[in-house]
């Protein structure tokens, strides 16, 4: 394999003059901030459970069991969508070990088809994740309104003061929400997994039965063909956000060595959760109540706690909630940042603080 220095683009005479970057003007001056080589394998698979496990595995299995009726279809669909996951981590890890520099996509798509390509691609990226947060912070006001009532009705106010108060604690220092992420991450795998461990070893509530919702109206006939397809791009959804640690690896002390070890563990944690909880749901449910279930992990925690049981999934959809926007806010700047260092945007936002902070960065995805 060719060096890193051969294969990583510099910064050189003729690429400053760019016409592209002479066009927006931002080429010339400024002084780009170094980032930090401090996070390792530990951070890399908690940013990636952190930015894939969210909502979609609490409401995605009735789906699909809805879709496909059959118990290991159900199964063979949720694995399909792992081994996915799993090739997809593997070609892009070859990608983040060659280029390993920040920015994600952009990255790539700037190197493979020019400054104007990476540009658009920097941009859009950067827009979705921005989006892609506003809904997490409307969703954490939602929850902790269902969890308080008396918060309830404040869904602007909880949802900014939960993205500025992430923000804040990431730009104090890089460590700062490197290991928040770290403890949110495992707090959320942690609650699924004690979630199925109850659903094998707590009996279910005698007529929790019947207090259950009737979802035979969400439940449509499909042929096979049509119910797999569908069945799958729910499951695909659900997997993605597998490809977070990208985002990190010229912060990490060894991208060659980590960043392998943080996709693929990734991947294969997220299939084993996945595959966890869908047995569990089966097991607890059944198919008749599992398919078309608007929340079938809900359910199953009514049927064996009773009352706290929806408490008990709404501290957990809370801790989900915050650790996949903390994922976001990390990695979402630094696409702003690879932009910036290569000309494509102001050079004066690369500042880095001594704790490895963009500091004019930190707040631009909350704004």
């Amino acid at each position: 394999m060719p060096s890193v220095g051969a294969i990583l683009p510099q910064s050189t005479p003729q690429d400053t003059q760019h016409p592209f970057r002479r066009f927006l003007k931002f080429g010339a001056g400024g002084r780009s901030g170094h980032l930090l080589r401090i996070l390792g394998v530990g951070f890399g698979i908690a940013v990636g459970i952190g930015n894939t496990i969210g909502s979609g595995i609490l409401r995605t299995p009735g789906e699909v069991a809805g879709y496909l009726r059959s118990r290991w279809l159900i199964f063979v669909v949720w694995l399909l969508g792992g081994i996915y996951a799993l090739l997809c981590s593997s070609s892009v890890t070859e990608l983040g070990c060659m280029l390993p520099r920040a920015g994600g996509w952009y990255v790539y798509s700037r190197r493979a088809f020019g400054e104007k390509a990476g540009f658009v691609v920097g941009c859009c990226d950067f827009t979705v994740q921005s989006v892609a947060n506003a809904t997490l912070a409307v969703a954490f006001a939602e929850f902790v309104g269902e969890l308080l009532p008396l918060l309830a009705g404040h869904v602007r106010l909880l949802g900014t003061l939960a993205l500025a108060s992430l923000a804040i604690l990431n730009w104090i220092r890089l460590k700062t929400g490197s290991r928040a992420q770290e403890i949110t991450s495992s707090a959320k795998a942690l609650g699924l997994v004690a979630v199925v461990i109850a659903a094998f070893t707590v009996s279910v509530k005698p007529g929790a039965v019947a207090l259950l919702p009737n979802n035979s109206f969400f439940v449509h006939p499909h042929s096979i063909f049509l119910g797999l397809m569908l069945a799958l791009q729910g499951v695909v959804v659900t997997y993605d956000g597998w490809y977070a640690p990208i985002y990190f690896v010229e912060e990490d002390k060894d991208p060659a060595k980590n960043l392998p070890r943080s996709m693929i563990g990734t991947a294969l944690a997220c299939i084993a959760i996945f595959l966890l909880v869908n047995a569990a749901l089966y097991h607890v449910l059944h198919l008749d109540h599992l398919a078309g279930s608007q929340i079938p992990v809900m359910d199953a925690a009514m049927l064996l706690f009773g009352s706290y049981g929806k408490r008990i999934i709404l501290l957990i959809a809370v801790v989900g909630v915050i650790s996949s926007a903390n994922a976001g806010l990390m990695f979402t700047p630094r696409v702003l940042f690879s932009m910036s260092r290569d000309g494509l945007l102001p050079r004066n936002v690369t500042s880095v603080n001594r704790g490895g902070t963009r500091r004019r960065l930190c707040f631009s995805v909350p704004l």
